[in-house]
């Protein structure tokens, strides 16, 4: 499932995708809006790790969405589909190698401990 890529010492997957239907987030954007973008994207996101995973989760082990790279451009995208938060917790690392819809995941890094 995807072709590999070596990147800063990673060797990487690379798949085609295309993000979750999400809204423009604006001022006045309902919180329902909001809500609806962050579920969307965190699916998105946890449907990827587990489809490269490939199996369940050990006890005290979780997804680790810092695994995923994307360009620059969908970077500055994301942001404005979700709140800072979300980002934080769900935001993929940068990779100006990859095309606009490509994205690169980094499968030894899929899970890591719990906190």
């Amino acid at each position: 499932m995807g072709v590999n890529m070596e990147y800063k010492g990673k060797e990487l997957k690379v798949i085609n995708f295309n993000f979750p239907e999400m809204k423009v987030l604006r001022k006045n954007s309902s919180f329902k809006t909001k809500q609806n973008n962050v579920d969307s994207y965190v699916n998105w996101v946890l449907d990827i790790l587990r489809s490269f995973h490939g199996k369940e989760l050990e006890k005290g082990e979780q997804f680790n969405a810092c695994c995923l790279y994307t360009n620059k451009k969908n970077v500055d995208l994301l942001h404005k589909y979700l709140e800072p938060m979300t980002w934080l917790n769900y935001s993929p690392t940068e990779c100006n190698e990859l095309k606009d819809d490509e994205l690169g995941i980094d499968v030894s890094e899929i899970t890591q401990k719990r906190i």
